[in-house]
């Protein structure tokens, strides 16, 4: 029999709401690499019995877990405030089962933001999909970083049509801080609404090509929405810690690490963006 242990949670959130850690989960692949994934799937809190709105969450290159086999902060912080909002949610594992622990400055063969790992989300909007208690029609897609690049691609109309079916999938799209470089190569057009945070103070994924992507997509007839926080670094909306600078195997020193300011609004933007498209969540 499976036990969960559960979290009190009273200091970020209601109190006297719990919710269950996480459960690890396996996820048929949709690669053509045939691998299997993990994922570690949060019920919505609360529930009343009727079939909830989920969320498909997309790690950053360190991946979605510590050595120590720990769900990280960041996301940690959101799966919690998900589960109490009334939403499941779905935190995909890209790397371990591929035996990969980061791509961080380190392009991986296999695993490209780009090509590869939409293919990922579509297997976790799939998984959840054929649960009883998940509204398969109301799901969206979270992602950061490396993560945040997924999304992106994952809902161009190029890889929607490929990989998930075309358009209406996923019924929203957000992500936080991604690299936006290499998708203007070719025009980008997007087959759902979709939410950009941008940091003004990022030097890892600087945020003037995510804004001159979105306004020509903008421009053409989409629905992207992108907001930049003044002095914000990449990783702004870590729940703890310090702004940091560190050296990437490229040679580049980037910083990243935590605005309280901005996290608070982009906690504040995410909510009403994910309340709009799935609902105030099954309560």
């Amino acid at each position: 029999m499976l036990r969960l242990q559960v979290l009190c949670i009273a200091t970020n959130f209601a109190a006297g709401i719990c919710v269950a850690e996480p459960q690890k989960v396996m996820i048929p692949s949709a690669h053509s690499d045939g691998v299997s994934l993990t994922g570690y799937f949060q019920p919505a809190a609360g529930g009343t019995g009727a079939r909830a709105p989920a969320i498909v969450l997309m790690h950053g290159c360190g991946g979605p877990v510590t050595s120590t086999g720990r769900i990280r902060a960041r996301e940690r912080s959101w799966i919690e405030r998900f589960a109490q909002a009334g939403y499941a949610s779905l935190l995909v594992d890209s790397f371990n089962p591929r035996g990969v622990r980061s791509t961080c400055g380190r392009p991986t063969k296999g695993l490209s933001s780009h090509d590869d790992r939409p293919f990922d989300a579509y297997a976790g909007l799939r998984w959840l999909q054929a649960r009883a208690d998940i509204d398969g029609a109301k799901v969206a897609l979270i992602g950061w970083s490396h993560g945040g690049e997924t999304v992106l691609s994952t809902v161009s109309r190029t890889m929607a049509d490929r990989v998930g079916g075309g358009s209406g999938a996923f019924v929203s799209a957000i992500a936080f801080y991604p690299g936006c470089r290499r998708l203007q190569s070719a025009p980008y057009r997007v087959t759902t609404p979709l939410l950009l945070h941008l940091g003004a103070a990022d030097n890892w994924t600087p945020m003037q090509f995510c804004e001159a992507l979105a306004r020509a997509a903008v421009n053409a007839g989409d629905d992207i929405r992108a907001f930049v926080y003044p002095s914000a670094h990449h990783g702004f909306d870590q729940p703890a810690g310090q702004v940091r600078e560190r050296l990437l195997p490229s040679g580049r020193r980037v910083s990243s690490g935590p605005n309280a300011a901005a996290r608070e609004l982009a906690v504040e933007r995410t909510m009403k963006t994910l309340a709009t498209a799935l609902g105030t969540g099954a309560r």
